[in-house]
């Protein structure tokens, strides 16, 4: 098939550069899929830690009004409301 040592340069180098190329998607798409889970795991983080900061404010804002509520007392619940102050 290839009687002359052009052609076998040629299918030589051919081969080399599709190996190469091979080789450098793969690298490729091990690093870009290895960053994008570390991108994706800080973003969760980042929500979880905001949602947990809004749930531990919401508590802190509810619970002085619980016992008032629960007990019908609508003078202690005003009084809880104007006295609350957010840190």
């Amino acid at each position: 098939m290839f009687s002359s040592i052009r052609a076998r340069i040629v299918a030589l180098c051919v081969a080399i550069v599709v190996v190469a190329l091979a080789a450098n998607a793969a690298l490729n798409y091990v690093v870009a899929n290895s960053y994008n889970a570390d991108a994706i795991e800080s973003s969760l983080n980042a929500v979880e830690s905001g949602h947990a900061d809004g749930i531990a404010a919401n508590r802190q804002m509810i619970n002085p009004l619980q016992d008032a509520a629960l007990q019908g007392q609508a003078v202690s619940l005003a009084s809880a409301v104007t006295q609350f102050k957010l840190d």
